[in-house]
């Protein structure tokens, strides 16, 4: 497995109750077809008022329209939690918050990103405002 690479990150101040793309789109794998393994951390404040962050990894052959979180030219990648492989994979996934903790949470996508060079990540919070140290990192290695 190659070295994990950050695909995105979002402080609190970019968490809303609509999706936010990460700051810019990322090239890794070059197109590459076999699995992807992802690797998210968010983290909760000690007073957290979240409930939760929401977000999912989307592919495209251009980066066209990446800084739009609805641009319908971006596609949603189905991910499988390494926890529970024989689940449906699904491509919105929801980290319950745990005040004062990072939260580890592993996922895999045995489609790999399916030709497409181009991902970036969404994310939104439910619940309260995200404040302080509530933030989301994902990383993936191809």
């Amino acid at each position: 497995m190659s070295a994990m690479v950050q695909l995105g990150s979002f402080a609190a101040a970019v968490l809303g109750d609509t999706y936010a793309v990460a700051l810019s789109p990322t090239t890794f794998g070059g197109g590459r077809r076999d699995v992807l393994a992802l690797r998210g951390e968010p983290a909760f404040r000690a007073a957290t008022l979240l409930t939760s962050i929401e977000f999912k990894i989307q592919t495209s052959r251009t980066v066209d329209g990446a800084a739009d979180a609805t641009d319908s030219r971006w596609t949603d990648l189905r991910l499988y939690r390494s926890h529970d492989p024989a689940a449906a994979p699904v491509a919105e996934q929801s980290v319950t918050a745990q005040a004062g903790k990072t939260v580890g949470w592993d996922a895999y996508c045995e489609l790999g990103h399916r030709g497409r060079d181009f991902f970036r990540v969404l994310a939104k919070k439910t619940g309260g405002a995200a404040s302080g140290a509530d933030a989301l990192v994902l990383w993936g290695s191809p």
